[in-house]
């Protein structure tokens, strides 16, 4: 017996089945994945666009980052030349004549104020973040001012401050 084929048409509804399989299987690992595609060449002709919007967000998420990392280090030094405006209105405010009181200084005193104020400035200047000293102009791997000790007393040959004074 001969079954005429056009009276059962069955391969067109297996094949539309077979390819909302495939549909639907597809949409299964989007949904899961979160992404278009699993390769480049599975996303047909808007692979282009893809690639050129990735670039483009890559470049905006770095210049974003750079934009953090320069505000966050003007941010500082802001503060520390704030703070170092603030010692130098101290400083003169204790040099005045009538500071102490009795219009005479105690020199002692004044010694161990002057010193520890130029100690937080030599520290201020020698700022730093992220490995970069903030105040050490083009070259910013080592500090710009050398230590309060040093500048005092000196090492390895040179002579410090009290030295040259004396």
């Amino acid at each position: 017996m001969n079954i005429n084929k056009t009276l059962f048409p069955i391969g067109a509804p297996f094949t539309d089945i077979a390819r909302m399989r495939r549909t639907f299987d597809d949409l299964q690992v989007q949904l899961a994945t979160g992404k278009l595609a699993q390769t480049l060449s599975d996303m047909g002709t808007g692979r282009g666009t893809d690639i050129d919007l990735r670039h483009k967000l890559s470049r905006s998420a770095a210049y974003d980052k750079n934009i953090t990392m320069v505000k966050t280090r003007l941010d500082v030094m802001d503060l520390a030349v704030s703070r170092m405006d603030t010692i130098e209105t101290d400083a003169r405010a204790f040099a005045a004549a009538d500071a102490a009181g009795e219009h005479e200084l105690n020199l002692a005193t004044a010694q161990n104020f002057a010193k520890a104020h130029l100690d937080e400035v030599v520290s201020l200047l020698n700022s730093e973040i992220g490995g970069r000293y903030l105040f050490a102009g083009g070259n910013t791997e080592k500090p710009p001012v050398e230590k309060l000790s040093v500048l005092l007393d000196g090492e390895g040959g040179r002579d410090g401050f009290r030295t040259v004074v004396s």
